[in-house]
């Protein structure tokens, strides 16, 4: 087994135990524990269109969530943690690779306001936020909502965007 693969597991590892500790702090405190997911915000909001952004470098601190309801949702916490001991097969193969200097293919991402949402790449963002890389490559698509969003998004904050949507 070569350096690499076995800091890759112990990263993993770390990782997981880190979001473990988390989710009890979140339990304690009641704040969230899955990755947000950002579909019914945009439901609420009223999507009015989307474009191609083309293909860029997106600051890694900036992507807050998921484009997927649930199944993505749940394999990571919100601060891209590892959830899921079953995700770690492929985490460790993409820690391998960015470490070893490979070419991924740009994660898909939709961006609303200042902020970015995963369509596909939830592991590389997870592993690139652990190795602490400033960037990733990202096909980017703008989404224009008809009531704005941000990060913070809560229940009420959504309330008041289907209300304005519904106007």
């Amino acid at each position: 087994m070569s350096v690499e693969r076995i800091r890759a597991l112990e990263d993993f590892d770390s990782a997981r135990a880190r979001a473990f500790r988390r989710s009890i702090g979140a339990i304690l405190t009641g704040r969230a524990q899955r990755l947000r997911s950002i579909e019914p915000m945009l439901h609420a909001a009223g999507l009015e269109g989307r474009s191609f952004g083309g293909v860029q470098e997106v600051p890694v601190d900036q992507i807050v969530g998921t484009v997927a309801p649930d199944g993505k949702a749940g394999d990571f916490d919100p601060g891209w943690l590892p959830i899921n001991r079953r995700t770690r097969d492929r985490w460790t193969r993409i820690y391998q690779a960015m470490v070893e200097g490979d070419e991924l293919p740009p994660i898909d991402v939709y961006k609303v306001d200042d902020h970015y949402y995963v369509i596909d790449g939830h592991h590389r963002v997870s592993v690139a936020r652990n190795l602490g890389r400033p960037t990733i490559n990202a096909r980017v698509i703008n989404v224009r909502t008809r009531a704005p969003l941000g990060p913070d998004t809560n229940a009420a904050a959504m309330l008041r965007a289907a209300e304005y949507a519904a106007f």
